[in-house]
């Protein structure tokens, strides 16, 4: 993006998700900048049952940007992720 991490992040924090998407597709250097932000929190509400396998699928293929995941406390989403996520809690 504009070279300057800091800069760059506050920017990034201005954006919806849906503007973040957008922007992670310019090129693979924004690609790179944008997504562990994108990906910095996921949030997995107990009501979306239907959503479990894309998400589970998505955390599969960029789980090494997430820094925080939030499941409802179902111990069936824990048991299906903590072989690829290790440090799972």
């Amino acid at each position: 993006m504009l070279g300057i991490p800091e800069l760059d992040e506050m920017i990034c924090k201005q954006l919806s998700i849906q503007d973040l998407a957008q922007c992670a597709r310019v090129c693979k250097k924004w690609h790179r900048s944008i997504i562990p932000i994108l990906w910095h929190t996921l949030v997995i509400p107990s009501k979306h049952h239907e959503a479990r396998e894309t998400v589970r699928n998505t955390i599969l293929e960029d789980y090494r940007y997430e820094q925080q995941l939030q499941l409802p406390s179902e111990a069936s989403n824990q048991q299906q992720l903590s072989p690829f996520m290790p440090t799972l809690r």
